[in-house]
């Protein structure tokens, strides 16, 4: 256990990371997600009052995250076999969920709240492709 901790850190300090910083991001990510997930449970039902959306229409909003989370997962993989792991997909998915979140909360119809939401599963999904693993 103490060999690959080391073989980690010496990467990390090869391309210019500490490891405190990496997880930092890491547990940023995981607050986000878990966050969002949360925070799907209270949009649904205050969209659906306000913009009058039928129950399809509301449940169509948590489903469009998972199916982000989806697309991202596929592309965090394929980014992160190609190229650094932490260093290929960690801050573009942290990027695009603090923009899209933000930006969502501004939504002035379905259609541009569809499409932010999917962007925040797009990051949501690419997170996990950045764990660390035995064979790093």
């Amino acid at each position: 256990m103490g060999e690959r901790c080391l073989l980690l850190t010496k990467y990390l300090r090869l391309w210019g990371l500490e490891i405190s910083k990496v997880l930092y991001l890491y547990m940023l990510g995981w607050v986000l997600k878990v966050m969002e997930m949360m925070l799907l449970s209270f949009v649904g039902p205050a969209v659906q009052s306000e913009w009058g959306l039928s129950s399809r229409l509301e449940s169509f909003i948590t489903n469009i995250v998972f199916a982000g989370m989806l697309v991202g997962a596929y592309l965090g993989g394929v980014v992160s076999n190609n190229h650094a792991r932490r260093k290929g997909f960690l801050i573009p998915a942290l990027i695009v969920m603090f923009v899209a979140s933000f930006l969502r909360a501004f939504s002035p119809n379905y259609a541009s709240l569809l499409i932010l939401h999917c962007l925040v599963g797009v990051g949501l999904g690419g997170c996990p492709a950045l764990r660390f693993h035995r064979g790093f």
